[in-house]
């Protein structure tokens, strides 16, 4: 009796499919990566901005400071006796909140800087700006200005009024020993112009008709 055989079929495995789908995980880790890699990108364009900023702002702080530093030499060199309270007449950044005279009205300076936290109020018509160069031009984009503000005399002891709202009209022979009160308000400025600071210190003085610090 003859054996018949029957033919062996085999079986390919599915190679189009195969490569279809190793395509498509492929693109998939792809696009993941280039996610992760835009994400690192702008983190670090972020971080470096923040950097930038910080340090311009440490800038500003650091001329803020040192035109209030000059505003304190400035004191200590010209207002050495009553007399020398005449200078704050609102010009060169030199203003008075309080009476300087029985005729001499205040002449504070709201008149002519309304906010002084606002760069847009700083002007070199209302405010100083030392003619030396305070601080390197390539580190700001404007010197540093200030104005000192004359606030008054220390009357503690006087109805307990710490200071005066009439001056040198009262300053009889009994009050030359109180001390003169002074507000030094300074803007520092960062290379970038919509970066500043602004500080300000209060500045005591010593006594008497010709005194000393």
């Amino acid at each position: 009796m003859r054996k018949s055989s029957l033919p062996t079929i085999s079986r390919m495995p599915p190679l189009k499919k195969q490569s279809g789908a190793t395509l498509v995980v492929a693109l998939v880790i792809l696009m993941i990566i280039s996610v992760v890699a835009s994400s690192n990108m702008y983190t670090s364009t972020l971080q470096e901005h923040m950097a930038g900023n910080s340090r311009q702002k440490s800038v500003s702080k650091y001329a803020a400071e040192s035109a209030l530093n000059i505003g304190e030499k400035w004191i200590d060199e010209n207002i050495n006796s009553l007399e020398d309270i005449q200078k704050f007449s609102g010009k060169d950044g030199l203003y008075s909140a309080v009476n300087t005279g029985p005729t001499t009205a205040p002449v504070p300076s709201e008149v002519d800087i309304p906010d002084l936290g606002s760069d847009d109020s700083w002007g070199n018509i209302t405010a100083y700006t030392s003619p030396e160069k305070i601080i390197n031009e390539d580190l700001v984009s404007r010197q540093p200005q200030y104005i000192i503000e004359y606030i008054g005399r220390d009357y503690r002891g006087a109805g307990s009024k710490v200071v005066g709202t009439d001056d040198l009209s009262r300053a009889s022979k009994s009050l030359m020993t109180k001390p003169y009160f002074f507000r030094i308000t300074a803007i520092g400025w960062g290379k970038d112009s919509r970066i500043y600071t602004v500080l300000e210190s209060t500045y005591k003085t010593g006594s008497g008709e010709f005194f000393n610090y």
